[in-house]
């Protein structure tokens, strides 16, 4: 991922860096660009890769959006990661396993009694 013209890599999305990441104020389950906290979320990434402070990562987005870089790659970054993640692949094979499923059929035969 690039920030304000450095190259930084993005560990492994696992269960611990899920847990870092929310702690730093970042969901990733579900987020997308329209999510009126993406620049809190993207700022939260940084800060985790970087392994800084949320304002000192502030201050690294806010130079790089001066000097030109736009969220929207950033974003696109960070979406990338999750997608290529071997956590977020385990989640998102358990929840088509689970669409996938056919449901036991469960109908009760019903008696109907003659007098």
């Amino acid at each position: 991922m690039k920030i304000n013209g450095k190259e930084y890599a993005v560990p492994e999305l696992d269960m611990n860096a899920m847990c870092d990441l929310e702690d730093k104020g970042v969901n990733l389950i579900g987020a997308d660009e329209k999510n009126p906290r993406t620049i809190t979320m993207i700022r939260g990434f940084i800060a985790w890769i970087e392994n800084v402070s949320e304002d000192e990562a502030g201050e690294e987005l806010q130079a790089h959006l001066l000097s030109g870089g736009d969220l929207g790659t950033l974003f696109t970054e960070i979406m990338t990661a999750v997608n290529e993640s071997g956590f977020f692949k385990s989640l998102k094979e358990k929840k088509k396993a689970e669409k996938i499923q056919i449901p036991q059929d469960h109908k009760k035969s019903t008696k109907v009694s003659q007098k």
